[in-house]
């Protein structure tokens, strides 16, 4: 427990009786975090195999992302970064979230199963299962009640805004934050080196997991650091210096990531994200109250809601941590006020406040009302620190938010007697339930590599998939064009060859070049141009055809010279372009 200078003995502080079986009750608890996120992500575990959540954009790339890491560390571990997307340009799985610390774990499942999908979807599971477990531990470090943290946990994992975000996988991949912040505890109240050393290796293991979740996690213990100057005072140079070491250990160890993303700046001018975007993706306090979707039980509400708060209509911004969530919150603060300092909690309470503070200042982004004319925020500051602007989505920094305010719930809680506490544990936990009932996942299937996709592998071949992006008369990207490159990625992991499609938050010079290049083929130019980048296979995806100003591609390309369709197979169509413009 987090101790005030003046709390009362400990016989006198509410915490949870000695339980039979500790170790039987911590694994009921870690299973009812994965049941609970089987049922908030519901249906996508009734067909993980084929099914994904939403549509075919990032999941697409997710996939990719995860068969790369299963496929690389065993093909070219020494060059895990170098992609096979976005040929030929390097270094090509660091121009989006590279997840090595999710993929490289699950590589087992992949092998065995060589499906991407399957692994991603296990991923999205176990991270959001993992979250709220982490957040549970780190609640009861914090308040030495399991009731309490339970709720903590619950309202974390379940938060529709984590839930609603499970397309990007690195951004529900929090769930090692709250054990740096747990292992933080145990050092401000007593700073030994192994226990520098542990925070050492979680914060590597959540940065190799996700830079975005790592940046959060270095934020955190920034607030941390914080509070433990402000409780501590002339004693807390010693925690403060140990923790300092860990991070180092934690940095050191992820060096081989933060190069490769250092050598794909390097590489790619305009690497950085512009600030234009920064403010895109930035909060208001409405978004706070602007929901995803919810199920049939919290949908009129949540429609509501959305109606009042969503200006922006962007998910990136509907931040809403759930109706049940938000009373308990509003009904634990007289409870933290009148009974937080008495109860021994009171460190506690003002630790999850600056965390939920911290996250909510910051989730706003470098200017007010995120707008280019508001008044500048600290988050301005954070924005310099970070080289090439890895947090280009400042609203995520709501997950600090959540977690600090679980964290408040839990203290509340925790300030009631053992049997009100288990009451309110079971309550919370129930209407959570219901509040998501029956699940807000759509899901919709991928699409399957088929037989030619597979033929490929039979030699190496530097391959451009159509229909690709397309541009508007005046040059402009048609986005609705974009997430055809993620389905290629991901139809690639069959062969895993050189593939000129990409998709990630930057895109090189390279790929919009060959992708603009293109436009008109088959034709001379467009063929010319493949050939100077080594490209030999172009592969057509029938079923995308329809619509684009590629419709008539396979005719044409049927009588073009030197092109000879090479495998089909359920509608792909792979042909060898090596000698196009020749005369057989």
């Amino acid at each position: 427990m987090i101790a005030n200078n003046h709390d009362p003995a400990p016989d006198q502080r509410p915490q949870t009786p000695p339980g039979r079986g500790g170790l039987r009750a911590e694994v009921g608890v870690l299973a009812g975090f994965v049941l609970l996120a089987l049922y908030v992500t519901w249906p996508l575990a009734a067909d993980p195999a084929t099914k994904v959540a939403h549509d075919l954009g990032d999941p697409m790339a997710n996939a990719w992302i995860f068969g790369w890491g299963g496929h690389g560390v065993v093909a070219q571990p020494r060059a895990l970064f170098h992609g096979n997307s976005f040929f030929p340009s390097r270094f090509s799985l660091a121009f989006a979230e590279n997840m090595l610390g999710l993929s490289v774990p699950l590589a087992p499942v992949f092998w065995l199963s060589r499906n991407p999908v399957l692994v991603m979807n296990l991923a999205t599971v176990l991270v959001l299962a993992a979250s709220g477990w982490a957040v549970y531990a780190l609640a009861r470090e914090a308040t030495e009640n399991r009731p309490a943290a339970v709720i903590a946990g619950i309202i974390y994992a379940a938060a529709p805004y984590r839930v609603g975000a499970i397309t990007h996988v690195h951004v529900v991949a929090t769930h090692i934050l709250p054990l740096v912040l747990l292992v933080a505890l145990r050092l401000a109240r007593r700073p030994t080196w192994p226990t520098a050393g542990l925070l050492g290796l979680l914060l590597a293991a959540q940065l190799w997991s996700s830079l975005t979740a790592g940046i959060l996690t270095l934020v955190a213990l920034g607030v941390w650091g914080l509070w433990v100057i402000g409780v501590h005072r002339r004693q807390a140079l010693r925690p403060l210096v140990h923790a300092g070491a860990g991070v180092v250990v934690g940095m050191t160890l992820t060096l081989p990531v933060l190069l490769a993303y250092n050598h794909a700046r390097e590489l790619n001018p305009g690497f950085e994200h512009p600030a234009s975007e920064l403010i895109d993706n930035s909060a208001t306090p409405g978004s706070y109250l602007d929901p995803p979707r919810g199920g049939a039980m919290a949908g009129a509400g949540y429609r509501w809601l959305a109606e009042r708060f969503g200006a922006s209509g962007a998910p990136e911004q509907e931040l809403f941590a759930g109706a049940v969530a938000s009373a308990a919150l509003v009904l634990g603060l007289p409870l933290l006020v009148l009974r937080g300092r008495r109860s021994g909690l009171g460190r506690a309470a003002v630790f999850f406040s600056l965390l939920a503070a911290a996250g909510f200042v910051l989730s706003l982004g470098p200017r007010w009302g995120a707008s280019d004319h508001g008044m500048a925020l600290p988050f301005a500051l954070l924005e310099e620190a970070v080289p090439g602007r890895l947090t280009r989505v400042p609203a995520r920094f709501a997950s600090l938010t959540i977690l600090g305010g679980a964290g408040l719930v839990a203290v509340a809680v925790a300030t009631l007697r053992p049997a009100m506490a288990k009451a309110a544990a079971v309550t919370v936990g129930a209407l959570v339930v219901l509040e998501s009932f029956p699940g807000g996942t759509s899901t919709v299937a991928a699409p399957r590599p088929t037989a030619a996709h597979r033929a490929l592998s039979d030699g190496r071949h530097a391959v451009l998939a159509l229909p690709t992006m397309e541009f508007d008369a005046q040059g402009a990207i048609l986005f609705p064009s974009v997430p055809r490159e993620a389905i290629h990625m991901y139809l690639s992991t069959a062969n895993f060859q050189p593939l000129v499609n990409g998709y990630a938050a930057f895109v090189p010079a390279p790929y919009e070049q060959i992708v603009r290049g293109v436009q008109d083929l088959p034709s001379d130019s467009a063929f010319a141009l493949l050939k100077a980048h080594g490209v030999d296979r172009v592969v057509i995806e029938r079923s995308m055809l329809p619509g684009t100003r590629w419709a008539d591609a396979p005719e044409r390309l049927a009588g073009w010279p030197g092109v000879r369709l090479v495998s089909s197979d359920g509608g792909t169509l792979v042909y060898d372009v090596s000698r196009a413009g020749q005369s057989s």
